[in-house]
């Protein structure tokens, strides 16, 4: 069964659909990381993510996100990021990001860690399967809202013939 996605998930204020994750650490701190549906800046915006990330300080009622590190996959990345959730790629590291290019992120497909980088600190959480799923969703409507020829099996079939085996 093909379903049909709206053109754009994303509203007139430029962000879509949002996958929140937190979690405390030992230290009675923590990490918060969201992923939201948005359209790229540019001459020629393509749907794809912003992932963002904020520390959650002892004590504190919620995540710092007045410091968050916010990165745009960009569209060349989108297939690899989306074939690191769906285990057709074991990771990968996008970097410089942002204005003076020091930012990233990466994702390692064997412990599902998603973190986000900039100079001097790093915030990671790993995933757990719900936030893999609705993840994943999120970032495979995106891709298909880029190809709205293909359907969610055809992108499947083409991230695991591009990313689970050698290129040659």
């Amino acid at each position: 069964m093909n379903h049909q996605i709206p053109p754009s998930s994303v509203d007139a204020s430029g962000f879509g659909e949002t996958v929140k994750m937190f979690r405390p650490n030992k230290t009675k701190t923590g990490a918060a990381i969201t992923v939201q549906a948005v359209k790229s800046r540019g001459a020629n915006p393509v749907e794809t993510v912003n992932i963002e990330g904020a520390y959650w300080a002892a004590g504190e009622r919620s995540a710092r996100w007045e410091e968050k590190t916010t990165v745009q996959v960009s569209r060349q990345e989108l297939p690899k990021f989306a074939a690191t959730l769906t285990g057709f790629s074991p990771g990968m590291e996008a970097k410089f990001h942002g204005e003076s290019k020091n930012t990233g992120y990466s994702m390692d497909s064997t412990t599902m860690e998603l973190s986000v980088f900039s100079p001097g600190r790093k915030i990671a959480i790993r995933l757990n399967p719900d936030e893999v799923f609705w993840l994943s969703s999120l970032v495979l409507s995106q891709l298909k809202r880029s190809r709205p020829g293909l359907s969610v099996s055809d992108i499947l079939n083409l991230l695991k013939l591009s990313y689970s085996k050698p290129r040659r």
